[in-house]
């Protein structure tokens, strides 16, 4: 468990929110073998299990039910932050415009696959400033109480991630 300061929008201040963390966890199957449809993502030793929507309803239901503001984990790898984003959110507004702005060339011009395994060999070119894209670990909240809701809904919020 842990407190996150917000910071003020327009005119209103939010209250610190209690949080529950996230350290580490880990959804593969050591029973199944990698695949052509479901290929080696970077970090993954064995395939994934599939089952991270439901693990995210838990933790959503744990975070209502002990009556936090969310729920926080961070993302090692940009797969895993694509795979987070269905749920969960960039607390920097920066950083989750970054991966819609990814998100969006998913299956458009190249596959998971291949966006993930081009970001941790530093392959990924960031075309604005010419370099290596290089992913670094950021929060990413799943916000459950309605001021976390209200904070990351918020016209400036969704502004700067625009």
């Amino acid at each position: 468990r842990s407190t996150f300061n917000t910071p003020s929008l327009e005119k209103k201040k939010y209250p610190p929110a209690d949080l529950l963390v996230i350290e580490w966890f880990l959804l593969q199957n050591p029973l199944k073998k990698f695949t052509r449809r479901r290929p080696q993502l970077p970090g993954q030793d064995f395939p994934g299990l599939g089952i991270s929507s439901i693990i995210f309803e838990i933790f959503y239901w744990m975070a209502k039910r002990l009556n936090v503001d969310g729920i926080v984990l961070v993302p090692n790898y940009l797969h895993t932050g694509i795979f987070y984003g269905r749920r969960f959110i960039f607390i920097n507004p920066n950083k989750q415009g970054t991966l819609l702005a990814i998100d969006k060339i998913i299956g458009v011009k190249h596959s998971l696959n291949q966006l993930s395994w081009a970001c941790a060999e530093g392959q990924l070119i960031d075309k604005k400033t010419n370099s290596v894209f290089i992913w670094k670990p950021a929060p990413m909240i799943l916000p459950v109480s309605k001021l976390a809701q209200e904070y990351f809904r918020s016209k400036i919020y969704i502004n700067k991630v625009k």
